[in-house]
């Protein structure tokens, strides 16, 4: 019985301590940036300088091609629904996924990973076809069962 009342008691003060963390981390709004070298406008050692940007529960990213303030793009994140959904930080990194060779922008928040696929200059969604491409391209093939 004690446990329980211990753990009714701690676990909104641990959820409260985490998002004061956040706050110094992230921000709020949720910003979170990288940076490196996607094929979009880089001139010389300038690389591309990507933001994820978590706006009362509406992810967005910033893509600024090669440091030049006068390209910025915006692409369209998911909606995060539920009463966290505007302290939820997003996270961003860069991975060849496709195997062309170029950088694709994933996109993390909470357990799922919305990937970007870096195409002509710009990024776009992924399709449902990719996905399984993608997808069945990096399981490990099953051993052959023995007679």
């Amino acid at each position: 019985m004690l446990l329980v009342l211990g753990y009714a008691l701690l676990t909104p003060v641990f959820s409260w301590g985490q998002q004061k963390l956040d706050d110094l981390r992230y921000g709020y709004p949720r910003v979170t940036q990288i940076e490196g070298f996607v094929g979009h406008g880089e001139v010389g050692d300038v690389p591309t300088h990507l933001m994820a940007l978590n706006l009362h529960g509406q992810v967005s990213i910033i893509e600024i091609p090669g440091g030049d303030a006068t390209q910025v793009r915006s692409y369209a994140g998911p909606y995060l629904v539920g009463g966290d959904g505007r302290y939820v930080v997003p996270h961003l990194s860069l991975r060849d996924l496709t195997g062309d060779g170029q950088a694709d922008l994933l996109l993390q928040v909470r357990d799922e990973i919305v990937v970007y696929v870096n195409e002509n200059g710009s990024f776009r969604i992924m399709t449902p076809a990719e996905r399984s491409a993608v997808m069945s391209a990096s399981l490990p093939v099953a051993a052959e069962a023995a007679p």
